[in-house]
């Protein structure tokens, strides 16, 4: 197998002598002279031999096979409509995948998450367009001249077993395996710290570069820190505590001098104790919440802004995360909803969710993820 391997690698490499050297020394072939005639029948487009030669992979399960010749037949059909052979792409059509549709809804209409019968209905749909690259974006196919036959080719692998025809990039996908296996075996994994993986050795991350020492001590003027959030840009460190007060401390590394220093301190007049804390993605601002406020903090100018009391429907606030265009806010709590409000605090629209526990907001997409209470994750847009 490990010849078999390199042989294959090598010709994927272009290393053609090398390869048909090893074949010759070791007298061992990746394949069997049939199969590489079989697949060079697939890329030069000879049909009736490689239908002729299904045989030879072997295939046992019957429903294997009837997949193996959907996807050829659908290849040829593509490719006849491509050609404007229309009437071809007909017979086609007709006389080898709607048969073979009866054999797939006999067992399973949606295999590999396909719908067969829908899959059969486009298809004929294409024969009426007139603009070939609009077949090709609905068919999802590159077309003869863009890979389509290696795209055929690299499908029949799934229903032929990998001791008959060797999936492509074997070797490589080995050694990919072998790095995560290592990358899963290290106790103190870091990937941003390895810019390539080597093969040469085997994979450790030293101890050091996780912290392990205290290197300051941020001395709090208020009572009980109940939050902590750094900034996007690492350069703040903003606490929440108890007694609603928001400390600013600075963290950029290129003001040693001054880390651990507070920037700015926000009090809320009114306040059960701030639990939960969120920079604007410009790091400008801080959205934080009680048990009964959202609150509105911004950095450079020290304005404070009380943007939403609770009220019965949403009963206790547990949390907040920021809208993705920086304009509103999304919040939830023990009630019966999940919110999204403009900045002014006006409702914008929410989803029926109750019981949040915490949110988290990915800004650059768009997607808002709530935990409740019933011990389900929630994922809206």
């Amino acid at each position: 197998d490990v010849l078999r391997l390199m042989i294959q690698s090598m010709e994927e490499l272009g290393l053609k002598k090398s390869a048909s050297t090893l074949r010759k020394e070791s007298q061992v072939f990746e394949e069997t002279e049939q199969i590489t005639r079989f697949k060079s029948n697939i890329l030069t487009g000879e049909w009736d031999l490689v239908l002729d030669s299904l045989s030879i992979l072997q295939i046992e399960n019957p429903m294997d096979k009837t997949l193996l010749l959907w996807c050829i037949h659908r290849h040829r059909y593509l490719e006849l409509v491509e050609t404007s052979d229309h009437s071809g792409a007909l017979v086609v059509l007709r006389e080898e995948l709607m048969p073979l549709l009866d054999s797939i809804s006999a067992v399973d209409d949606q295999r590999d998450n396909i719908d067969y019968k829908q899959a059969v209905k486009q298809l004929s749909m294409l024969l009426i367009l007139n603009d070939i690259e609009s077949m090709k974006k609905i068919a999802n196919w590159p077309g003869i001249q863009n890979g389509a036959r290696k795209q055929l080719l690299s499908q029949i692998h799934k229903y032929v077993s990998p001791s008959v025809m060797l999936p492509p990039g074997r070797m490589g996908a080995l050694l990919d395996q072998a790095i995560t296996a290592q990358h899963e075996k290290c106790l103190y994994h870091n990937p941003s710290t390895h810019s390539a993986p080597s093969l040469l050795e085997d994979h450790t991350c030293k101890r050091n570069i996780i912290p392990s020492q205290k290197t300051k001590c941020l001395p709090t003027q208020s009572d009980e820190v109940w939050c902590l959030e750094f900034s996007h840009n690492g350069n703040f460190l903003a606490s929440g505590s108890k007694d609603s007060c928001i400390s600013i401390w600075n963290c950029n590394p290129n003001e040693k001098e001054k880390i651990g220093t507070i920037v700015k301190t926000f009090s809320l007049e009114h306040g059960e104790g701030l639990h939960k804390l969120c920079w604007s993605v410009n790091d400008k601002s801080i959205l934080g919440c009680t048990a009964n406020q959202v609150i509105l903090c911004f950095v450079e100018t020290g304005e404070i802004i009380n943007v939403l009391d609770a009220n019965p429907q949403t009963k206790r606030i547990q949390s907040v995360g920021w809208c993705a265009d920086g304009q509103g806010f999304i919040c939830g709590g023990l009630g019966q909803y999940l919110t999204q409000y403009t900045l002014t605090g006006n409702e914008i629209r929410n989803w029926n969710i109750a019981n949040i526990v915490d949110i988290d907001t990915h800004t650059s997409s768009n997607i808002a993820v709530a935990i409740c209470q019933q011990g389900k994750i929630n994922i809206v847009r």
